[in-house]
């Protein structure tokens, strides 16, 4: 059910058909994952690894990065782990990486 584009590495089934329909990234985000997203979810969409999005997203040295930037400041606790609001994630995709 994975498609491979070229250059941008794996893409779900689900995302492809919701360019079919002509949905915007934030509609296509909060149908999938509701007002917040995990950090997996999150590393998913920006396609890279779990370890990878939670070693950059909290360290000090990787302020500069564009994501880190858009994407930090939406970040908030929900009981022992880090959330982060779709609307950002989703408003940094649009963006474009």
């Amino acid at each position: 059910m994975l498609q491979i584009s070229q250059g941008r590495g794996q893409q779900s089934s689900a995302a492809a058909s919701s360019k079919k329909k002509n949905e915007s990234t934030l509609q296509r985000l909060m149908r999938m994952y509701g007002e917040h997203m995990s950090v997996v979810q999150v590393a998913a969409e920006l396609n890279y690894s779990v370890t990878y999005f939670r070693k950059k997203i909290g360290a000090a040295n990787y302020q500069h990065l564009g994501w880190v930037k858009a994407i930090y400041p939406a970040r908030k606790k929900s009981g022992r782990f880090w959330v982060y609001r779709t609307e950002s994630v989703a408003s940094f995709l649009d963006k474009g990486v």
